[in-house]
């Protein structure tokens, strides 16, 4: 009986600590105080783009960019990274509410009839992954306009250089 209460316990202290950080994170309003919670390494940002006969990805971390033309992406290139660009990346996702950009609408469904790739916008940290729901490229969410938009202004730089 004490061992059944002790992993009763356990799991509910461990329930409580892990909301205790969730509601900690998200009742965060100094968004420097967020931007200091994300300069760990373990962060990046994924922006795919596919349709049947098209795949890219591209993956913003720290202090590499990579871009996959294969869907195995095996044959990545890989490019540096700014710290202004991941800096202007920090802060753009210290403004959003992280946890809530799978439930973003897409504007338009041009995608549904190959009027448009689909895209999707991925942010990974501490091996937890966020995704958005697809939507068109070229026409995201509005909350990540501005996230998708510098995305590929990297990405563009980076090819050019």
């Amino acid at each position: 009986m004490k061992f059944l209460f002790s992993i009763i316990a356990l799991v509910l202290f461990n329930k409580e600590c892990d909301s205790a950080e969730t509601s900690q994170l998200s009742n965060e309003s100094n968004s420097a105080a967020v931007v200091e919670k994300l300069q760990d390494d373990n962060l990046s940002i994924t922006y795919t783009t596919q349709t049947r006969g098209f795949y890219e990805a591209i993956t913003v971390s720290k202090s590499s960019l990579r871009i996959s033309k294969d869907r195995n992406e095996k044959n990545a290139k890989l490019y540096d990274c700014s710290a202004e660009d991941w800096e202007h990346i920090k802060r753009l996702l210290s403004d959003l509410e992280i946890q809530n950009i799978s439930q973003l609408i897409a504007p338009t469904d041009k995608r549904y009839s190959d009027g448009a790739l689909i895209a999707t916008v991925l942010v990974s940290k501490d091996k937890k992954d966020i995704k958005t729901q697809d939507f068109d490229h070229g026409h995201p969410p509005k909350e990540i306009e501005a996230l998708v938009n510098k995305v590929l202004s990297i990405k563009e730089n980076a090819i050019k250089q």
